[in-house]
C-alpha cells in the first residue's frame, strides 16, 4: 500500500527548495530495443536533484528518461560548462491530468536526476525498471538498482484527474 503524504509533508522531506522553471525541456524515453520516442515540454519545476514536468504521452514509474535542457549552471551537478545540461532521470511518480484543462498535456511526472550516464543494464535492455538505492553518487544524484518486479507493472500512477 502506497503512502499518501501531505503536500507540506512533502515539500519538508526535500533537501533542496523546488524552483519554479519553465526551462524548455527535450525529453528522449527508449521504451525498448525498437521503439523509443521524443517529445519537448517545460519544466514545472526544478532541483539540482529532479524536475518535475507535463508530457503529452503517459509514462511509467521506474522508467528512464534523457532530458535535454538549457540548466542554470549553479543547478547543474556535472557538465557546468556545456550548453545543454543532458541528464538522465528516472520517473519517480506519474500523475494523469486532465488534457482539456492541462493545454494537451496527458501526464505529470516527477522525475529524480541520476547523472550524466545510464546504467550499463540499460543499454542490454531499456525495457528494463529502476528505483532508488539506499545510496547516492558522489555528485549528490540518486543511484539505482534494478526493479524487476515492476518491469511491466504500472504501479505508482495516480489516474486521478
Amino acid at each position: 500500500m502506497a503512502e499518501k503524504f501531505s503536500k507540506q509533508d512533502q515539500e519538508s522531506r526535500r533537501l533542496r527548495e523546488r524552483f519554479q522553471l519553465a526551462l524548455l525541456v527535450r525529453v528522449h524515453c527508449r521504451e525498448s530495443v525498437d521503439h523509443e520516442w521524443t517529445e519537448m515540454s517545460r519544466l514545472v519545476d526544478v532541483t539540482p536533484f529532479g524536475a518535475r514536468l507535463r508530457l503529452k504521452r503517459p509514462t511509467e514509474t521506474g522508467r528512464l528518461l534523457l532530458l535535454t535542457l538549457a540548466m542554470p549552471r549553479q543547478l547543474r551537478c556535472f557538465d557546468h560548462v556545456e550548453d545543454q545540461y543532458r541528464v538522465w532521470s528516472l520517473v519517480r511518480s506519474v500523475r494523469f491530468l486532465d488534457p482539456k484543462i492541462e493545454k494537451g498535456a496527458l501526464v505529470e511526472i516527477g522525475l529524480a536526476f541520476v547523472g550524466k550516464r545510464p546504467p550499463r543494464s540499460f543499454e542490454e535492455d531499456p525495457a528494463r525498471r529502476y528505483e532508488i538505492a539506499k545510496t547516492s553518487t558522489e555528485a549528490g544524484l540518486w543511484s539505482l538498482t534494478e526493479n524487476s518486479a515492476a518491469r511491466n507493472s504500472h504501479r505508482g500512477i495516480d489516474r486521478s484527474i
